[in-house]
This record gives C-alpha cells, sequence and structure tokens, in this order.
C-alpha cells in the first residue's frame, strides 16, 4: 500500500506541475504588459534620446559595465551616427511592441538593443527597472503576447475571413506567463535575503538618509517622514516580511490580490517617499502577468465593465478543436516587408534629425563648443586640502522624549511634568571618530535683549560614543528639585557646543488632581 500510495502522489504532483506551466490560456495578462511596459520605457528612452552621442558611443564618453570586470572590448563600441540610429530603432521598437506589430520580431529587438545600451552606460542607464525590464521584455518575446488586442491579429483574422479560414489560435500554453511570476518572487526573495544583511536596514537609517537627499527627485512626503524613524523601521521590517513570502502566497487565489495590492501600494509610496518615478510604474505595469484568464473575465463582470465583455474572445475551455490546436503561422510577408522599411525610414530619420540639431555645435561657426572654464574659487575649493569637521557638522538629529522603542523615541516632546523621565535621543551622521559628549540640564534666563537662553548648569551627563556608534541616549529625571517651568539641554562635544532644546516642566498631573 505504501509504493501505491507513493506512486499515486508522484503522479498527482507530476499533474499538477503539468497543469501549473502547461496548461492552456488566452494570454490576457501577458498581453497588457506587452502594452502598458514598451510605453513607460519608451518615456526614458525618449528623454534619453537627444543625448543618446554622449552616453552611448565613441564620440562621447562611454561608461561600459563590462569594464568593471577587466573586459572592456566585450561589446562593439560604435560612431555617434550609428548609436543614434540603433537608439532611434529602439525607440520605434518600443512602439511597434506596444502595438502588435511583428511583436515577436519588435520584442526580440528591443529585448538585444535595451540590453546593449544599458551595457554601455553604467552610470545612469543601469538601474533595478532597466534590468526587471529586459527580463520581462524577453519572457514577453517567448510568448504569444500578441495574439490578440494587436496589428498581428487583426491581420491574422482578416487573412482567416479571406480564405474562409478557421480563426487563428487564441489560447497557448502559460509557461512564459509562469517564468515571469516566479521572476518576481525570487527578486523579492532575494531582496529580502540582501536586507537581511544590509547594515542599517531595519533601523530605518538607511532610507532616512535616502529620504534627506534628493538623489532620484523631489518627495516632500519622505522630508516629513525623517522626522518619525520609528514608522521608517517599521515599514522596514513589514517590507522585509512582505517580500520574503511573496513567491509562497502569490500563487495562492485567496491571498494573491492582498499580497499584490499590498505591492502596488508599496512601489507607489516610493514615488513620494523616494523620489522614485519610473521604477513604480514599471514595476506595477508587469504586475498584469498576474493576471490570469479567470481573473480578466471576473473583472469584466464589473459593472463598469460589462459592456467590453461583449468584444472579448471566448474562453479556452470552449473554443473548437480547430482553434486550440496548433495549425502553424504563416509569416506574413507584406507586413514584415513594410516593418522592415518602417524601421529603415525612421532609423535614417533619426540620424537626420539629430544631424540637424547638431546639439554639440559640432558644425557651428566656432567649431564644437568649448569646454566651460572653472572659476578660481571652485578651483581652490576643490584643491584645497581636507578640512577639518566641525563637530556640529558631525550631528544628524537632536530630540527629546519620553518613551523607547527598540533604539527610536515613540514620540517627540516639549512638554514634560514632574517625576517624568526626559530622553535626549543623539543621532550622528557616520563616520566620525570616537567621541565624549555632554548633555547638560541649565535653567533658563534672559538675557540683556529679552531673550530666553540657558542659565546656570542643573545636572550634567557625560559618556563616550565610539566611532561605531550611530545613536545614543541621556537619560534626566524631573524630580522635586527643580520648579515647574522652562530648561534647557544643551549637547557639547568637547568644548563646543552643538545642539540646544527648550522645553517645558509642568507640576505634577496627580499632585494636582488630588488638591
Amino acid at each position: 500500500m505504501g509504493a501505491v500510495d507513493y506512486e499515486s502522489t508522484i503522479q498527482s504532483n507530476t499533474v499538477q506541475s503539468k497543469s501549473f506551466f502547461f496548461s492552456r490560456e488566452i494570454p490576457f495578462g501577458m498581453a497588457l504588459v506587452r502594452i502598458s511596459l514598451p510605453l513607460v520605457i519608451l518615456v526614458d528612452i525618449v528623454r534619453r534620446w537627444p543625448f543618446a552621442r554622449e552616453l552611448y558611443s565613441t564620440d562621447g564618453a562611454l561608461a561600459t559595465l563590462t569594464s568593471n570586470f577587466g573586459n572592456a572590448d566585450l561589446l562593439p563600441e560604435f560612431s555617434g551616427p550609428v548609436a543614434v540610429g540603433l537608439f532611434t530603432i529602439l525607440a520605434l521598437l518600443l512602439v511597434t511592441s506596444a502595438i502588435g506589430w511583428c511583436t515577436r520580431a519588435s520584442l526580440l529587438g528591443v529585448t538585444v538593443l535595451y540590453f546593449y545600451f544599458a551595457m554601455l552606460d553604467c552610470l545612469s542607464t543601469v538601474t533595478k527597472y532597466t534590468v526587471i525590464a529586459n527580463h520581462v521584455f524577453l519572457l514577453l518575446a517567448v510568448s504569444n503576447c500578441g495574439a490578440l488586442w494587436s496589428v498581428d491579429a487583426w491581420l491574422a483574422r482578416r487573412k482567416a475571413r479571406k480564405a474562409r479560414l478557421p480563426a487563428p489560435e487564441l489560447s497557448f500554453e502559460i509557461w512564459p506567463q509562469r517564468l515571469g511570476q516566479i521572476l518576481f518572487g525570487m527578486i523579492y526573495f532575494g531582496a529580502s535575503v540582501t536586507k537581511m544583511h544590509t547594515e542599517g536596514f531595519f533601523s530605518g537609517d538607511q532610507l532616512v538618509y535616502w529620504m534627506m537627499t534628493y538623489l532620484n527627485n523631489e518627495h516632500p512626503l519622505g522630508d516629513q517622514l525623517t522626522r518619525y524613524p520609528l514608522i521608517v523601521s517599521l515599514t522596514c521590517y513589514v517590507t522585509f516580511l512582505w517580500e520574503i513570502v511573496f513567491v509562497f502566497t502569490v500563487f495562492q487565489p485567496k491571498m494573491k490580490w492582498w499580497v499584490l495590492g499590498v505591492g502596488t501600494i508599496f512601489h507607489i509610496m516610493t514615488a513620494f517617499t523616494l523620489g522614485l518615478i519610473i521604477f513604480p510604474v514599471v514595476i506595477t505595469a508587469s504586475y498584469l502577468m498576474f493576471l490570469d484568464e479567470k481573473d480578466f473575465r471576473r473583472v469584466l463582470t464589473w459593472p463598469l465593465l460589462r459592456r467590453l465583455a461583449r468584444f472579448m474572445p471566448p474562453a479556452a475551455e470552449g473554443l473548437p478543436e480547430t482553434c486550440l490546436a496548433s495549425p502553424g503561422r504563416r509569416w506574413n510577408f507584406a507586413s514584415a516587408g513594410a516593418f522592415a522599411m518602417t524601421v529603415a525610414a525612421v532609423c535614417l530619420t533619426g540620424v537626420g534629425a539629430e544631424y540637424l540639431m547638431d546639439p554639440y555645435k559640432m558644425r557651428g561657426p566656432d567649431g564644437p563648443l568649448p569646454l566651460p572654464v572653472m572659476a578660481d574659487e571652485d578651483v581652490q575649493r576643490l584643491m584645497r586640502p581636507d578640512m577639518q569637521l566641525r563637530q556640529c557638522d558631525k550631528l544628524l538629529a537632536f530630540d527629546l522624549g519620553g518613551t523607547l522603542v527598540g533604539e527610536h523615541l515613540a514620540s517627540h516632546r516639549k512638554e514634560f511634568h514632574l517625576g517624568e523621565k526626559i530622553v535626549a535621543q543623539v543621532t550622528l551622521s557616520p563616520p566620525h571618530g570616537d567621541m565624549w559628549l555632554d548633555c547638560v540640564c541649565c535653567e533658563s534666563k534672559y538675557d540683556e535683549d529679552g531673550e530666553l537662553v540657558p542659565g546656570r548648569i542643573l545636572i550634567k551627563i557625560g559618556h563616550v560614543m565610539t566611532r561605531e556608534s550611530f545613536r545614543s541616549n541621556f537619560f534626566f529625571r524631573l524630580d522635586e528639585s527643580m520648579e515647574p517651568g522652562t530648561y534647557f539641554l544643551k549637547l557639547r562635544s568637547g568644548n563646543e557646543e552643538v545642539a540646544r532644546k527648550k522645553f517645558t516642566m509642568l507640576p505634577d498631573v496627580s499632585a494636582a488632581s488630588a488638591n
């Protein structure tokens, strides 16, 4: 009985794996990715097109990725006109991929050219979204995403009607779409493992530093979140858990849409917190590959989309055998010829347009544009020896609160009651050396101008902050020796005052209520 059960289990698992990879469906999801993803990448390509000569040709400043590994001549490097022509062809192929004209050839061309240009410019072109998009383009190229909502599908239907042949095949094996889904699962799983070994990720410090800069684009929400590192740290833990369980939950029907919904919100929020624009759009557009045939037809039952259901092809299980068969597609030579002539014409047009624009004035009256002369002040500033960093420049934040959660303040406060504990948290900017820090509590007094300034020192606490430390806390207890009023906390490093915070001490709440 044990052997029989084992064999039946093996057969059942084999059937399930075949059904998972080789079941036949109409590729709605892959077709939607084919339409949306090339248009997203096209925005970036059009933005880079005026600088193609500078970034991707021998006339400019190439920064090949392969040179970092001692193989700078791995890929061919072309002159300016050739690079501009190829880059123009890449933009055209993105358009033809989106409309589905010679779909497989267009997607293969996009895969090759997009990879080629990314490898030539490791400084600005190679990013996370270019790597992910290139993998998705390759999977789209080996799929049958051009079987619907495309120029190819329209030409095939018209040819079938004229020849009185059965309708073109609409259902195909789903393995390219499954590979794309597994690709995203592995990307997220690998990202979670990387985060486990990234110092400063779970504390939120890495993201806080990123949000403090405008390295990508402006992100006002990120500026606000830097004031609440505890919230950033909690979102880091949530992100890690979501990434590590993604591949195990996204294939569960009851959990798939919850997981994808969290991912969509997460990636969209990176635009407001980190200034990422193209990356979240690329990911959300690629999420459409998780939409299978049943999901798509279920979406069409929504009241706003019911009218579109009339234009949808029948379900795969209801198609005639002639449609489910694989008769083999005949190459449309007229369409292929028109496609080739269009590629050649657009390539020549792009090269001619760049020649007439002459962005670097190579044929101007004074010859090529000269390099601007750097001001003497800038030269002296760049060539002078390293300046000693001031103590105040090492400080990132000095905050007051009453409760610690992990290593972060749960809230920032300026008012405390008698008997409470004050936590003065110091956050330094790495790298820094070993430092001795003093935190002193002072009375307040009015100066000659009538402004409130620190006065007599009441409490002084000091300790060493080693070079490995990023954050440290000073604890003060407000006891009966201090009267209600305004006080100051001053942070000092050596004899230099680094920061100060003003706070108010209020009477004891319990004593006041008893009276």
